[in-house]
């Protein structure tokens, strides 16, 4: 049974902190852009050390086509012995062409903050602001008592991440340019020796 707004406004203890009553709807609660991300670029060395970007109140940043972001999530959630929760993509940026990779759900005694793996599919920048409501937390009971956990908190980036995930569509698209850099070079010398060709008769004319 998922929860109602009622039932998550309501919940003691506080599941979300910090909480804004503006973020919660019928049977879930927005989540907002954090003070963290990170953005893997082609050409990144796999050994490199992963370094998030801190943003400041209010500070935007892009996700660059068909780039692969992570993003902390600027709550963080605290789940009893009795509830679960998942989280989906906001309407608008699915609309802007960026995709929410899949991910399991939070387990009963989950207590850290989210982290979204977001993939920009369309062909131009997607911009982000810190405090932008990104992704919706749906929570759901669970019936009986968990006789297992798996204490699998986040309290950070680079503390979670182990390597950086580059986008294949990046370097395809990087790939597809450079290779239409050596057709357009090739024909323009193609024409350029036609142009050469057909000049020799008319000058020994």
């Amino acid at each position: 049974m998922v929860l109602s707004n009622p039932e998550i406004s309501r919940h003691t203890p506080p599941l979300i902190a910090p909480y804004d009553p503006q973020n919660l709807r019928p049977a879930s609660y927005d989540l907002t852009v954090g003070t963290e991300y990170l953005i893997s670029e082609p050409g990144l060395k796999q050994w490199l050390p992963l370094q998030s970007i801190a943003l400041s109140t209010g500070q935007s940043f892009a996700i660059p086509p068909h780039a692969v972001c992570y993003v902390r999530c600027r709550e963080k959630i605290t789940l009893p012995d009795n509830l679960a929760a998942r989280v989906a993509l906001r309407m608008r940026f699915v609309n802007s062409g960026l995709m929410l990779a899949a991910q399991p759900p939070f387990d009963p005694r989950y207590d850290g903050y989210v982290i979204v793996m977001l993939h920009n599919l369309s062909n131009r920048p997607c911009e982000l602001t810190e405090g932008e409501r990104v992704v919706t937390m749906e929570f759901y009971k669970v019936f009986g008592t968990p006789t297992l956990s798996f204490p699998n908190n986040v309290i950070s980036l680079e503390r979670t991440l182990k390597k950086h995930v580059i986008s294949s569509l990046q370097d395809l698209e990087k790939n597809t340019q450079r290779t239409r850099g050596i057709v357009y070079g090739s024909f323009a010398l193609m024409l350029a020796l036609i142009g050469a060709l057909v000049a020799i008769p008319a000058i020994h004319t």
